[in-house]
């Protein structure tokens, strides 16, 4: 989460660097940009260092946590996973995704005789509400450096009223099928105003659980004058460790 914070207030200075979603954006089955997040473990359940994780050419190492980031452009299907880790290294079949730009989460675990892969993929399908359609562009991947967790941010592009009330709407597939009572959170997080300023706090706006069809909705205001500037953040699962956890940002369109 630390990584996630760090990245999403350097991008505060980085207006060009935006990208966001007045929809999910169906791209045929072909290829579809995504981010993905995830966890290498043993039988045990214990964390694997220093595995590498390589899907269609990007490449990421586990860390002390066995966590793992990397975006890459993949089709819906027949998509192969390499994981290569002192205990075992082979070539897996990564789960159906769906046809939308996504932030994935994996947890791959590994023993002597196999190496298996689930996922949990979080998908935003629309904002709406009166005033907010159509005001954030497409999804889109955001990657500060190679050791920054890689995002997925929708930038509002058109002005929206004050106190407008917009409906982020969510759907989650678990495993290329809708996930029931997946739990996730929105967290808004104020924006640094000035040089040197402080690090802000994130502050969790709302906690929602997916119904049977894999579907939430979030209720916000991006342009209220009592929290201000900054962004709003899209989780889950909400079992998972802050770290592992596939995210999504809205970026609402900063004020002079």
């Amino acid at each position: 989460m630390k990584k996630l914070l760090i990245f999403i207030l350097v991008l505060m200075q980085c207006p060009a660097c935006g990208g966001g979603t007045s929809g999910t954006s169906e791209l045929s089955g072909v290829r579809t940009q995504r981010v993905f997040t995830g966890t290498v473990s043993d039988q045990q359940n214990q964390p694997i260092e220093n595995a590498e994780v390589e899907l269609e050419g990007q490449s990421s190492v586990t860390d002390r946590n066995g966590i793992f980031n990397l975006s890459a452009e993949v089709p819906a299907k027949n998509n192969k996973l390499k994981v290569s880790s002192n205990i075992n290294s082979r070539t897996v079949d990564l789960p159906n995704l769906s046809q939308s730009r996504s932030a994935v989460q994996l947890t791959i675990s590994i023993s002597e005789q196999d190496i298996s892969v689930s996922n949990i993929e979080l998908i935003l399908q629309s904002i709406t509400g009166k005033g907010c359609e159509n005001a954030f562009e497409d999804l889109k991947i955001f990657k500060l450096n190679n050791n920054s967790t890689p995002l997925l941010i929708a930038d509002q592009i058109l002005p929206i009223a004050t106190n407008t009330k917009c409906y982020a709407n969510v759907s989650i597939l678990a495993n290329g099928k809708p996930a029931n009572n997946i739990g996730m959170d929105m967290y808004f997080s104020p924006t640094p105003i000035g040089p040197g300023a402080p690090i802000a706090t994130t502050v969790l706006v709302a906690e929602q659980n997916t119904n049977i069809n894999g579907e939430t909705v979030f209720e916000f205001t991006p342009n209220s004058p009592l929290h201000g500037p900054g962004y709003f953040i899209l989780e889950a699962p909400s079992s998972e460790p802050f770290s592992s956890r596939a995210a999504v940002v809205i970026n609402p369109l900063l004020r002079e």
